[in-house]
């Protein structure tokens, strides 16, 4: 559902008893947020859930995370499907990062995983975990994450790839029950003017692995590919986000998981480019939308291959996973080079 412009104008102005001076939607068409520039010189988000259970839980969440609004947006108010939070800044984290150093892209991740973990442990505190429904229990999710490299050869006329999917299965099928935010992408987060990171879209949370989130995060295609300091990065946050796992297991649970998802972020990004050219990355980025340039493809499958490579299980995938990147990229012509910082970096 396509809410217009003048609708979240009203919202605010009934709500907030405010004058609004200017709306702009952020995202891509289909999004229903808007930042609401108000009389006095202040703003608020404004967001339209299509989804009335999705609403409810965002406002559920919000509500019970008050006072910790450091890490995240503060409820404002709420009618219906309309959720209006304090505005935590124009900084999107993968707007950051596509600008940056490697040395300044740490700092970033680094405070991003933070507040990721601070986000986990104040909901464990608040036992949040009675507040939300479990994610991936349905019949057929975990077969579903398993056969993504499956559809993922198919998208590019492959052989589907062999691998022991029985013990990814065993693996992934072990995950623990915990409050977590999931949808963990850099598009999500905020670089506030403090330098901190929140994070903020609270309609997907639930409850899964804290170590889901920790994937999520590093295996999208906005971070950037600096294997040395990834390797960093979880080495430094793998046991915060294992908790009482232990790092072993934390670490096997990781890389399996990891891989699989961003097999559904490479299936993500071709189903989206179809059999057009690659993405404008500058036009992905402003839209917050699934990043399918060649560039993010690429480093994405990098990435993808170094993580299969660090358990049995996968390991299989990962000589595969390059030879698909290769040929995927190799079909066509690149129709725009992009011009941001980024190094791509070797396998480990």
């Amino acid at each position: 559902m396509k809410i217009k412009v003048e609708q979240a104008s009203s919202v605010c102005r009934e709500l907030l008893g405010a004058d609004v001076t200017s709306v702009s939607r952020l995202g891509g068409s289909s999004r229903n947020v808007w930042r609401v520039n108000l009389a006095g010189d202040s703003s608020v988000i404004a967001a339209h859930r299509n989804q009335p259970n999705r609403a409810l839980l965002e406002q559920n969440i919000l509500h019970r995370l008050h006072g910790y609004e450091g890490c995240l947006p503060h409820l404002l108010c709420v009618q219906g499907p309309w959720i209006i939070q304090s505005d935590l800044g124009t900084d999107r984290l993968s707007k950051c990062m596509a600008q940056g150093e490697k040395a300044g892209d740490k700092v970033l991740l680094i405070e991003a995983l933070e507040s990721l973990h601070k986000i986990q442990s104040i909901g464990a505190k608040l036992k949040l975990r009675d507040h939300v429904s479990p994610i991936g229990r349905r019949s057929g999710w975990n077969k579903n994450l398993l056969l993504a490299p499956n559809r993922l050869a198919r998208l590019g006329g492959f052989d589907d790839p062999a691998y022991d999917m029985q013990t990814a299965d065993d693996i992934i099928s072990r995950c623990r029950s915990m409050f977590i935010k999931w949808d963990a992408r850099p598009g999500n987060a905020i670089l506030k003017a403090d330098g901190k990171v929140a994070w903020f879209d609270f309609e997907h949370c639930g409850l899964r692995d804290p170590l889901d989130d920790l994937a999520w995060f590093l295996g999208d295609e906005y971070v950037p590919d600096h294997s040395e300091v990834e390797q960093e990065l979880i080495d430094g946050f793998v046991e915060k986000f294992a908790g009482d796992l232990g790092e072993k297991s934390a670490r096997t649970y990781l890389s399996v998981f990891g891989t699989l998802h961003m097999c559904i972020r490479l299936e993500l990004i071709l189903r989206r480019k179809k059999d057009g050219p690659w993405w404008s990355y500058q036009s992905c980025l402003n839209k917050d939308t699934v990043g399918a340039t060649r560039l993010q493809f690429l480093e994405l499958t990098k990435k993808a291959t170094r993580w299969a490579a660090q358990h049995p299980s996968t390991s299989p995938l990962s000589p595969w996973l390059i030879e698909f990147g290769e040929t995927m990229v190799a079909r066509e012509p690149i129709t725009q080079r992009v011009s941001i910082k980024i190094t791509p970096q070797k396998a480990a």
